[in-house]
């Protein structure tokens, strides 16, 4: 692949053409030109695997082993010392990062080691996060892990969907099955006919169904592929769907089809709908319509104190400007850097950001949110289980700098807030929330109770 391709998006929008829809059967997609995706140089040493993460980050696997990169941090954190084949990885509130490799299922906060799991599944291929528990395929079969309860979903296989609230779609046979949680085990919700070879569930809780040259949305919208589809990708943090062919490319849908692009095979989709490429020369992304990622605020979300939002555009060296608006309203960026920190904001509504670029192509991204109270936090009640679930790895006693007590943060509560705002710590572990970091500011704020 070459590494300088590049295409500049026009500004009208994208062009794209469906026939009519006939008799409420799936909308029959014109075939459509083949287009260049954008390319976006992210590493120039030699990668051999990688694997976004939802929190944005991403798991990068080369011959000194696995690294943890996240966007809001100018180096990645080592995680891992051996090269192998990296399978997938997710987060688990519990076990912190889970990765699935040739050697085996790992996991930690902080360095990875050997997962608890590892002694009660003997082989897992793909892992999957379901609220606070886990899904993981293996030789077996299909296993559901919460709590230190493994439970096995026998006759089960893939395609596999999860949801944040942990509901599971599984297939068997031509049906698919729709599990909730239900006590301490699993229960059926409702099973529908469909034979499907791919599914899953986007940003905006839309679930998408690949079954034989055609795609179905959950809210009823279908479509027929002109083409044999080999597979199906789900944007994690926003709408849409990636549908590999068997030509080499890729279609793009939402609401309707937007574009058909030149996918590598061995590509991964990351949350934004964009591609990583790893291979000897480096990581590279490719995108259509530069998509824009927003940290610190997800979607519905509830905003606490004055947690810093950043704008995460894509192709950054190309960005002009970004304005950010909260219900119509043009709020403040600091320092531009693309940061925002709550101001005196109405109780809830919708934020707007429009990035755009040097060569007057425009992006935008909205969300909706909630502005919540973070209350008189405590060290006892609130702060030592921050300190306990995320600090205390590194920052105990005998360490150079300790955290262990009340007084250990006090002396220390800048350098906490910045580090924590910036993602640099917790190192090696997925960055605070928002409410989290609200938590301690409210703290400091409050005089240390």
């Amino acid at each position: 692949m070459n590494p300088q391709r590049h295409q500049a998006l026009k500004d009208t929008a994208p062009v794209f053409s469906i026939a009519l829809v006939l008799a409420c059967g799936p909308s029959m997609v014109e075939d459509l030109e083949v287009e260049l995706l954008e390319s976006e140089r992210l590493s120039s040493d030699a990668v051999s695997g990688v694997v976004a993460l939802s929190d944005l980050g991403m798991l990068v696997s080369s011959q000194e082993g696995l690294e943890l990169r996240h966007p809001l941090s100018s180096q990645g954190t080592w995680v891992w010392d051996r090269p192998g084949e990296l399978w997938s990885a997710v987060r688990s509130q519990e076990l912190g990062l889970v990765v699935s490799t040739e050697h085996g299922l790992l996991a930690g906060h902080g360095l990875l080691g050997p997962s608890p799991l590892q002694d009660q599944l003997n082989e897992v291929g793909r892992v999957f996060a379901a609220g606070d528990g886990l899904v993981l395929e293996t030789s077996e079969g299909v296993h559901a892990w919460r709590a230190g309860e493994l439970f096995a979903f026998n006759d089960f296989a893939a395609p596999i969907a999860t949801s944040g609230d942990g509901e599971i779609y599984l297939q068997q046979a031509k049906h698919r099955v729709h599990f909730v949680r239900s006590g301490v085990g699993w229960a059926e919700l409702d099973r529908e006919t469909d034979r499907a070879l791919g599914r899953g569930l986007d940003g905006k809780g839309v679930l998408w169904t690949l079954g034989d040259k055609e795609l179905t949305r959950s809210d009823g919208l279908r479509w027929r592929l002109p083409t044999e589809a080999l597979s199906l990708h789900v944007c994690a943090q926003n709408s849409g769907a990636w549908v590999a062919d068997d030509h080499g490319s890729a279609w793009f849908f939402d609401t309707q089809v937007r574009v058909r692009a030149e996918v590598p095979a061995d590509a991964v989709l990351d949350g934004q709908c964009r591609w990583l490429v790893a291979d000897s020369q480096g990581l590279e992304r490719l995108s259509w319509a530069r998509p824009v990622a927003l940290w610190g605020l997800g979607e519905g979300e509830q905003l606490l104190g004055d947690t810093p939002i950043v704008v995460l555009p894509t192709l950054p060296a190309l960005v002009e400007s970004v304005l950010l608006s909260v219900n119509g309203e043009t709020q403040a960026l600091v320092d531009d850097g693309w940061v925002l920190e709550l101001a005196d904001w109405p109780a809830g509504g919708t934020m707007e950001v429009v990035v755009r670029y040097q060569d007057n192509v425009t992006s935008t991204l909205q969300r909706t949110f909630e502005v919540g109270d973070a209350g008189q936090p405590t060290w006892s009640e609130d702060l030592s289980l921050l300190y306990k679930d995320h600090c205390a790895l590194c920052h105990t006693n005998g360490t150079e700098t300790v955290l262990a007590e009340a007084q250990d943060w006090e002396d220390n509560i800048e350098t906490i807030l910045t580090s924590v705002s910036s993602g640099t710590m917790p190192l090696g572990k997925a960055p605070l929330t928002g409410a989290q970091i609200a938590t301690i500011r409210a703290w400091r704020d409050g005089g240390f109770e």
